[in-house]
């Protein structure tokens, strides 16, 4: 049986399929599969617990490890032309998070007018596409539990 990864939200906000991220990259699920989340404030809280295995230099994206699966948790698009301004890391790599812990803030009115997008988008990039279940549609709250990943590959294995 094959480990199943929960998600929870990781802000208040409202939630969308990858499909409708302004970027290829996200919407052709290039990483991987996932959501986005349009959220209300500038914070993001872990959507499971982990270890923090990748952040990166200029603050917009990091990736969170958990029993073999790997969770980029990106916030915005083209953000990384910013170079980090707007965006304050609450952890460090190699720290283990709990779901729910606060990740990092950003200035929201900022991204709004400096990228295409300000979206938390949040991909599944390992194992290589695991299918993501959502569990939520509209308006969600952070904590909430919105998605699982891996629950598909389950199924299959029970039908067999």
């Amino acid at each position: 049986m094959s480990p199943i990864l929960e998600l929870f939200s990781p802000a208040d906000g409202s939630i969308f399929p990858l499909e409708q991220v302004p970027d290829p990259v996200f919407s052709q699920h290039m990483l991987g599969n996932g959501f986005a989340i349009d959220a209300a404030k500038g914070e993001v809280f872990a959507p499971c617990g982990g270890i923090i295995t990748n952040i990166n230099p200029n603050k917009h994206a990091l990736v969170i490890s958990q029993n073999g699966f790997e969770l980029l948790v990106h916030i915005g698009v083209e953000t990384v032309s910013l170079k980090g301004k707007g965006f304050t890391l609450l952890v460090k790599q190699g720290q283990k998070v709990s779901q729910g812990q606060p990740l990092l803030t950003f200035d929201l009115d900022f991204l709004k007018k400096s990228a295409p997008c300000a979206w938390i988008i949040c991909a599944v990039t390992a194992p290589q596409d695991v299918p993501v279940q959502a569990l939520a549609s509209g308006r969600v709250k952070q904590g909430q539990k919105i998605a699982s990943a891996g629950e598909a590959e389950k199924k299959k294995q029970k039908a067999r």
